[in-house]
Order: structure tokens, then C-alpha cells, then sequence
């Protein structure tokens, strides 16, 4: 079995258990997707103040933000 078979079947499984609205027991903390961030920019630093992450299995979205940098 080749690692594209497995990423195939792993996909199928998300998908049919997306399609019966069962979820399985996660941490989002584990799989989470970047969405968006927001830059506070100066002429010394670029610096990342708010971002954006949504969970890959479940779809909850986290927010975090400091003014003072992530």
C-alpha cells in the first residue's frame, strides 16, 4: 500500500463521517488550519497581533490576539 492509497482512504473515512454528522473524539488544539492573521507593521517590525485557526475535523474556529505579538 502506497502512501497515496492511505490518504485516499483516510479522506474517504473524513467524508462519510462528515456526510452522518458524526465527529470523532479530537483535540482541535492538534489540528488546526491557519484561516487568516493580522500584521501590525512599523518600520522596524512586522509582527503578527491577531490570527485565525480553524479546527480540521470539527470546523471550530479560534481566535487569539495581542497587541503586542503572538
Amino acid at each position: 500500500m502506497n502512501t497515496n492509497q492511505t490518504i485516499n482512504e483516510v479522506n474517504s473515512l473524513i467524508d462519510h463521517c462528515e456526510k452522518s454528522g458524526w465527529i470523532p473524539q479530537h483535540d482541535c488544539r492538534k489540528n488546526l488550519k491557519l484561516l487568516s492573521q493580522t500584521h501590525s507593521v512599523n518600520t522596524l517590525h512586522n509582527i503578527v497581533i491577531a490570527q485565525t485557526k480553524q479546527c480540521k475535523i470539527c470546523g471550530k474556529k479560534f481566535e487569539e490576539f495581542d497587541p503586542r505579538g503572538l
